[in-house]
């Protein structure tokens, strides 16, 4: 179901052949120092690397977030345990997010996804939110530690597991295809115009 999602999608998965991902989810388990959900560990173990679409990607969260657009918000990109052959796309991996938003985001989840603006999709890796998905709102970010490390005031729950989540996303045929849409509205000339 999910590999058949994400090509409906537009998804462009790198086509590098990448032997040692068993490793890198090992490396990345005990970096984390969580055992990540089943869904998303075989997840991992399919795609390797990181990924991004060739659409407009959004989903419909089940808590609305101030980054709402007419009920739905956006996905930019999926990290991986690797880039693959995507070296040079701007893309991220699992270990460099993870390291970025240690201590910004609560120690109960991990970022796994890149949404509009430098939010994170999150998830969730420790009970009570173990296997849900949340959204992280970067414009309130609140300080992660002590008594504060589980902070969810700016966490938005999209999803109760990995699966709803990717079942949520659709393409967004709202915005503009950046083929046929140059973003000129129209132009207009003065006759005085000296040339």
């Amino acid at each position: 179901m999910i590999e058949q999602k994400l090509h409906e999608l537009g998804v462009i998965i790198s086509n590098d052949t990448v032997h040692n991902e068993a490793e890198l989810l090992r490396e990345y388990e005990a970096l984390t120092g969580h055992t990540l959900p089943v869904t998303y560990r075989h997840f991992l173990l399919k795609f390797k690397t990181s990924m991004y679409f060739d659409n407009m990607i959004v989903y419909r969260p089940l808590e609305s977030s101030p980054w709402d657009s007419d009920g739905t918000q956006g996905l930019d990109e999926f990290y991986g345990l690797t880039l693959g052959a995507n070296q040079d796309t701007g893309l991220s991996t699992l270990p460099k997010k993870y390291s970025t938003y240690l201590d910004r985001v609560p120690y109960s989840v991990v970022p796994i996804a890149e949404a509009p603006g430098g939010n994170q999709i999150c998830l969730g890796v420790e009970s009570p939110v173990e296997g849900k998905i949340f959204f992280w709102d970067h414009e309130d970010e609140r300080e992660i530690m002590g008594e504060h490390k589980n902070d969810f005031e700016n966490m938005y729950l999209i999803a109760n597991t990995f699966e709803d989540f990717i079942g949520s996303l659709m393409i967004d045929n709202s915005a503009p295809d950046s083929d046929d849409d140059d973003g000129i509205v129209s132009t207009w000339f003065s006759d005085d115009l000296d040339l």
